[in-house]
Formats: C-alpha cells, structure tokens, sequence
C-alpha cells in the first residue's frame, strides 16, 4: 500500500507469468527507462482485472498490442487521476501535481472538474 492513498504496489514475481511476459517486453531494452511501464503492461496482461494507465506514447502503443482480453483495459493517465480523486483514494490537490509534473496537456474537462472537487 502506498502510505498516504488506497493504491497497492503489487510486485512481479520471478517465474509468474508477468515475469515471462515483461521479459519479452524488455528484448532490445538498453535503458532501464521504460522498465516501469513494461512491468506495468505485464502486470495487466496477465492479470484481467488490472488497467493499465499512461500518458508516454511508446507505452500506450506497447499496451494496445499487448492487452488483448475483453473489457477497458488501458486509459489515460488524467482519466485514471479522476477516478482516483472521484471514489475519495486521491486528494484533488495531488492529481493535479501529477499532472504538473507531467508535462501533459490537461484534458479539456480539467478545469471545471477541477473548480467542482
């Protein structure tokens, strides 16, 4: 669990099936950047019930290749922090130094969402 939130750090474990599936995501990996969204698409690819979230181009596209089962199985990183803020797990104030931080351009919704919470 991360300290301050409801969120649930779920590890990979060696040999699982997200162990095989991220170590054939990472062939021709040099860097260990990426690894993290990597480990995360192996994380929802083996396990159904997980969405994957991100806002990094290469990542989305390794995802849309990668999670093949039925039902939303990827979003955007904005549309993950207001479900987070929207069912309480989330402070308004942190989804919006996340999305700070990013980088990202903000939703079209963000501002009024945002005026409202």
């Amino acid at each position: 669990m991360l300290p301050t939130s409801n969120l649930r750090v779920i590890s990979i474990v060696i040999g699982s099936d997200a162990d095989i599936v991220l170590s054939h995501l990472e062939i021709g990996l040099t860097t260990i950047r990426g690894k993290g969204e990597r480990a995360s698409i192996a994380l929802a690819a083996t396990n159904h019930a997980l969405v994957f979230t991100g806002m990094d181009k290469g990542g989305m596209w390794i995802a849309l290749r990668e999670l093949w089962s039925p039902g939303e199985r990827i979003i955007g990183l904005a549309v993950f922090l207001r479900r987070l803020v929207d069912s309480g797990a989330l402070p308004g104030e942190a989804a919006d130094d996340v999305m700070g931080q990013s980088k990202q351009v903000l939703p079209s919704w963000w501002a009024d969402w945002r005026a409202r919470t």
